[in-house]
């Protein structure tokens, strides 16, 4: 499929100071096998030499002025887009060639879809490797445990934007979980795409690589609590001290290190929601007593070494 004739999908891409990124951005969809594509780049003043490229490069649409962040930009551009399908590609993301085309495809076969996803390849200086949905099953009860979807080479139909509305801009991080939740809860369709759809860089300038995880999941509590799941935005929380805190104290505690796992146990309780939960239990002992939190961790059940 290569038609011109098919539905417009229009690609926002918000950018702030991404240089040659972006460059490769906009290459990556000027080399889609569908025709059909308006590209919008939202660019928030930079002064990198961004501007010469957007005005030196035939096909796209621009803007550049300041704005109020990320979410605020990809609203500007959605507002800009004249597509029938949605989507936004960030500066240092890229799409594979055929990403379009099997998003139009997947829609012709399922005209009652109005969201495509699939699998990316998350890549840096070293290696790469290709990562797909953590569950094919999109429901808000399946999102409940976390974003299971990559942002990047996920497209929805225009009447699943109207829908839902706009990105919340009060969403930095993770302002594609928030909008992933709003399009579960109103019933829309989803169809998964078995291919990599998307290349993803984590980057010293990324926000995966600058924000640090914990900021990440405070924001996937934010959305849960702000579709009425407190428990399930508390649960969030929880899982990510279990994972990280945890390992911490513990690896403090069992070593000697005793004020350091007591510190750390202080520090981090505050930050816990959960009024009960084994994170908060093990964290108040390892305060009162690091010996026998290094005793427990040590004979932790995931324990392999």
């Amino acid at each position: 499929m290569n038609q011109t004739d098919g539905p417009l999908v229009s690609v926002v891409t918000p950018t702030w100071n991404m240089g040659d990124r972006l460059s490769r951005c906009i290459a990556s969809i000027r080399a889609q096998t569908y025709l059909n594509v308006e590209h919008i780049v939202v660019d928030g003043g930079s002064t990198d030499g961004t501007v010469d490229l957007l005005r030196s490069t035939d096909g796209i649409t621009w803007v550049s002025e300041p704005d109020n962040g990320q979410s605020d930009a990809i609203n500007k551009g959605f507002r800009m887009a004249k597509g029938d399908i949605l989507g936004w590609l960030n500066a240092d993301d890229e799409l594979t060639p055929t990403a379009l085309q099997r998003v139009v495809h997947a829609g012709q076969l399922n005209p009652a879809a109005g969201l495509f996803y699939g699998d990316i390849e998350v890549f840096d200086e070293s290696s790469a490797r290709r990562v797909p949905p953590d569950s094919t099953d999109f429901s808000f009860s399946a999102m409940w445990r976390g974003n299971t979807i990559s942002q990047p080479g996920t497209f929805w139909t225009r009447a699943a934007h109207e829908t839902v509305g706009p990105i919340d801009e009060d969403f930095r991080l993770t302002m594609d979980y928030e909008l992933w939740l709003r399009f579960a809860k109103a019933g829309i369709i989803a169809e998964y795409i078995p291919h990599v759809q998307a290349r993803f860089e984590i980057h010293d300038a990324s926000k995966t690589g600058t924000a640090g995880m914990l900021a990440f999941v405070e924001e996937e509590a934010a959305a849960l609590r702000k579709h009425g799941e407190p428990h399930g935005a508390a649960m969030a929380i929880d899982r990510w001290y279990w994972n990280d805190v945890i390992r911490r104290v513990g690896e403090a505690a069992s070593s000697g290190q005793e004020a350091l796992a007591a510190e750390i146990a202080a520090e981090s309780l505050p930050r816990l929601r959960p009024l009960r939960s084994m994170t908060r239990w093990y964290l108040l002992l390892a305060r009162a007593s690091p010996p026998i939190a290094g005793w427990l961790y040590r004979r932790r059940p995931d324990r392999t070494e």
